[in-house]
């Protein structure tokens, strides 16, 4: 009953997103020959900011000949460093809070030998644009040398940081080295939760296809890569993350993660952090990232159709996920590349595509934007007066209550009005006819 209600209810907001569809943004970007432009995100004040990770070497990613970083932003179609004289070795993720400071996730110094990582060298960087500060958070006590930090994404009140650990899907077929990593940010503890857990690890049966060309899909970093993205809930509850290589979403509750770690913190048992329980829902498709709005509506890069898929109710546990209750956002534009990553900002849509060559070879870097309805906004401002969508959809359900015993009510004094009057109706005929009956034996 209630999905039908939801079905009902969201028929609307399905069509204005069917409508909606990209356009070319930035095309052909000038970054490099052998890079991989990787993580899109748009700044409060509007900056256009890409991560461009070093995967190949020790040295830094390198723009052109002269040019050393992995953290861009575009001026003028062309990329410049977000940090002009900090060392920066490789950068996958990063999260922009609503107050537009940087929460950048360095990978750390790569070895020439294989994916292998330094093991000083891997960091959490706070960076604040206003002020120019900059705060380092290492992973102090945690073995991170086969490891690819993917992605970070931050609570909105700034306490923690949560961080994907893919582990090396080349090095190792067990995938042993996974998990997530969880940094407080004011005491700077750091904690690594559900250690080689399953939901990290690929599926056997999953190849990266494209069914529009019937092409199997090449790029470097998906021999590496096995979780891709993580996301927070708007209200903080939930943590949501997906592999590169699963058809599955999964979540965790953030209340469960916080309990696992005050338990750690009293017995040291590494199996607190491991036994925490993980929801999954089947999505259909893979995608290389995705995001959640202040809606919680979900926007998901869909790698086989080169849509951007949009689901419209989320829940904590995943119970009400539903694929197909959802729309797509396609494009006009039939050489659309590879979706890689996508960001809200202003009511906007921004989606970052690529085109390799089988050698690796980066052909084009294109950036597309969709307009969307102006109250879908990027999720690090927090819930919207949507929220009532969220947790079963118990407020939908109340306002649904609400109205339908305002309506049995308003039927109820209607017909007791009819009542009423059809009791005086009846009263009048019956003193009309003792009048009546009194007149004829008065004539009588």
């Amino acid at each position: 009953m209630f999905r039908i209600i939801l079905i009902i209810f969201l028929f609307f907001e399905i069509i204005s997103y069917d409508k909606a569809s990209f356009e070319v943004y930035k095309h052909s970007l000038s970054i490099c020959e052998k890079c991989i432009p990787y993580r899109l995100k748009v700044s409060p004040d509007e900056n256009i900011v890409i991560s461009i990770p070093s995967l190949y070497n020790s040295s830094n990613s390198r723009i052109g000949n002269e040019k050393n970083f992995t953290l861009a932003k575009i001026e003028n179609d062309e990329f410049v460093s977000l940090l002009e004289n900090y060392n920066l070795y490789s950068v996958m993720g990063y999260y922009i809070d609503k107050d537009n400071k940087y929460y950048i996730l360095d990978q750390g110094k790569i070895s020439e030998n294989g994916y292998k990582v330094d093991k000083d060298t891997p960091k959490l960087i706070l960076y604040n644009p206003n002020d120019g500060k900059i705060v380092e958070y290492k992973f102090e006590g945690i073995n991170l040398t086969s490891s690819i930090l993917t992605d970070v994404i931050v609570d909105h009140e700034g306490k923690y940081a949560y961080i994907t650990d893919s582990g090396n899907l080349n090095l190792t077929n067990e995938n042993s080295n996974s998990g997530i990593i969880v940094l407080s940010l004011d005491s700077r503890k750091v904690y690594k939760i559900l250690n080689n857990h399953s939901s990290f690890k690929p599926d056997g049966n999953i190849t990266l296809q494209n069914s529009l060309t019937n092409n199997q899909v090449y790029d470097f970093i998906s021999n590496f890569v096995g979780v891709n993205s993580i996301q927070i809930s708007c209200n903080d509850k939930t943590i949501f993350y997906s592999s590169l290589k699963s058809n599955n979403i999964y979540s965790v509750s953030t209340k469960d993660i916080l309990k696992a770690i005050e338990k750690y913190d009293k017995s040291h048992n590494l199996n607190d952090l491991n036994n925490i329980k993980v929801n999954s829902a089947n999505k259909k498709f893979i995608s290389r990232n995705f995001i959640i709005s202040s809606k919680n509506n979900l926007f998901m890069t869909n790698i086989e159709t080169k849509n951007i898929d949009v689901s419209f109710y989320l829940d904590g546990d995943l119970s009400y996920f539903d694929s197909d209750l959802n729309s797509k956002i396609k494009t006009r534009d039939n050489q659309i590349n590879l979706p890689y990553s996508l960001d809200i900002n202003d009511g906007n849509l921004y989606l970052l595509t690529n085109n390799f060559s089988n050698d690796y070879e980066l052909n084009n870097c294109t950036i597309y934007k969709a307009e969307l309805k102006k109250d879908e906004l990027n999720n690090n401002i927090g819930c919207s007066v949507f929220i009532f969508k969220l947790y079963g959809g118990v407020i939908f359900l109340l306002i649904w209550f609400f109205i339908i015993l305002f309506i049995v009510i308003l039927l109820i004094i209607i017909n007791s009005g009819t009542k009423l009057e059809q009791s005086n109706l009846m009263k009048e005929i019956a003193e009309a006819a003792e009048i009546n009956e009194l007149n004829r034996e008065l004539n009588g």
